[in-house]
């Protein structure tokens, strides 16, 4: 009479473990779903701001040079570059996506060098993007 307990207790365990292995990965479903949703808020989020110090900084770069005010542009650039040095962090640790960051930033990176507006690795994520995807960053 054991035997038939034991055994009938094993079968039971033995429908019940994959049974519960189920439900657990059907009950975090939603749980993962709403992790994928808060990466992308993020992510939107961020860019919002970088958008926002893009065209601050653009608007004042534009300027005629006798009308900018270099205490002014300096500020304005630097949160600029802050905000995007932060972005590419993210891009290089994996965070963000490669290819949306470099649809709409790449070659602004580039510019940033190639109009000798950053020369040096003060902002040392950009300079990793730059660097390390450099003729990449032409092709998005």
């Amino acid at each position: 009479m054991i035997d038939f307990l034991t055994s009938y207790k094993e079968v039971i365990s033995l429908f019940l473990t994959p049974l519960s292995i189920i439900v657990a990965i059907w009950a975090l479903r939603p749980v993962t779903k709403n992790a994928k949703m808060n990466v992308l808020k993020t992510e939107f989020d961020i860019f919002k701001e970088l958008s926002a110090k893009e065209i601050a900084f653009v608007d004042y770069y534009e300027l005629p040079k006798e009308s900018i005010e270099y205490d002014t542009y300096n500020k304005i650039k630097e949160q600029y570059l802050r905000v995007l040095n932060l972005v590419c962090l993210y891009v290089l640790e994996g965070y963000f996506t490669k290819k949306h960051f470099f649809r709409s930033y790449g070659k602004k990176i580039l510019l940033l060098y190639e109009e000798e507006i950053l020369t040096d690795t003060q902002y040392p994520y950009i300079y990793k993007i730059y660097k390390k995807y450099n003729k990449k960053l032409l092709d998005f």
